[in-house]
């Protein structure tokens, strides 16, 4: 297991079938999660004093595993996969582990203001399992 603390300088992303290769400033992850079904019923106790909520929940047994967001220098000259198919997507942190998945990039959006450097934003869905493997 690696330093639960650690830069993100070195952490590298990669395209299995594109290959689309950017300079990437900045990788996050979000919108894991887990539904959760109600289950309260007419006859569900409400909260009492020294309690907080009262409604029940059970837990869902399938999870979405989010997307992430990419930050960086826009090329011109690249194209973002946005009409591919799913492939292969791994991201490596600096410490060796890799969190791996099919995803589709869904959004790209570039910003080329006046006077100062071009960047893109783009968004990319996982579409199955996140395979997390720590680094050696």
């Amino acid at each position: 297991m690696g330093n639960p603390v650690d830069l993100g300088t070195g952490t590298t992303i990669t395209f299995g079938t594109s290959g689309f290769s950017a300079e990437i400033t900045e990788i996050s992850h979000g919108n894991i999660s887990r539904e959760t079904i109600e289950t309260s019923h007419l006859a569900t106790p409400a909260a009492t004093a020294g309690m907080i909520g009262s409604k029940t929940f059970l837990a869902g047994i399938l999870s979405d595993p989010g997307e992430l967001t990419l930050q960086g220098h826009h090329d011109p000259s690249l194209t973002p996969p946005v009409e591919g198919d799913p492939e292969t997507v791994t991201v490596t942190f600096p410490d060796g582990d890799t969190w791996a998945f099919s995803g589709q990039m869904t959004n790209y959006e570039y910003i080329a203001p006046l006077e100062d450097k071009m960047t893109f934003s783009a968004t990319v869905k996982a579409v199955g399992s996140i395979t997390v493997t720590p680094g050696t």
